[in-house]
């Protein structure tokens, strides 16, 4: 009887665990996504499906040069595109610095672009509003059609 009420405690532990750790994930993501006093949100978008790739690596992350499938949330205002992750935030476009946005088809968003640090980062998205949103991105001037990013940085 005693190794049934240990084998339940550590079970119900974990669990514990594991809610606090996806909270934690959660929390950092809308926070890479947050506005900023006096900005007002164009288009957004929660727990979207994305294929991300990095030029580099981000700490606690993957590794250098992985694709990875994630979730992400978006946010377009009037000064700014973020894509932000639970490693905060992967895209930040703004005027001075667009990112490439395009809408290969119904329902995909490409976003190429660089994080806060410099490096390159490529997030393929599943928006039901893709061309939407890369309509609005070149509208407010932080999305563009450049050349291809260079992912070899």
């Amino acid at each position: 009887m005693e190794t049934v009420l240990v084998a339940i405690g550590v079970l119900l532990a974990m669990g514990g665990v594991n809610v606090a750790w996806r909270a934690r994930k959660a929390r950092r993501r809308r926070a890479a996504v947050a506005l900023a006093p006096g900005e007002g949100a164009r288009l957004r978008a929660a727990d979207v499906d994305a294929r991300v790739s990095l030029a580099g690596y981000v700490p606690g992350g993957p590794s250098h040069r992985a694709t990875v499938v994630t979730r992400v949330d978006l946010l377009l205002s009037d000064a700014r595109l973020v894509v932000g992750s639970s490693w905060g935030p992967l895209v930040v476009a703004t005027a001075g610095r667009p990112a490439r946005v395009l809408s290969p088809g119904p329902g995909r968003l490409v976003i190429e672009g660089e994080n806060p640090k410099g490096m390159a980062v490529r997030a393929e998205l599943v928006v039901a509003a893709g061309p939407e949103w890369a309509a609005e991105a070149r509208a407010v001037g932080v999305g563009t059609a450049p050349e291809r990013v260079d992912m070899e940085r």
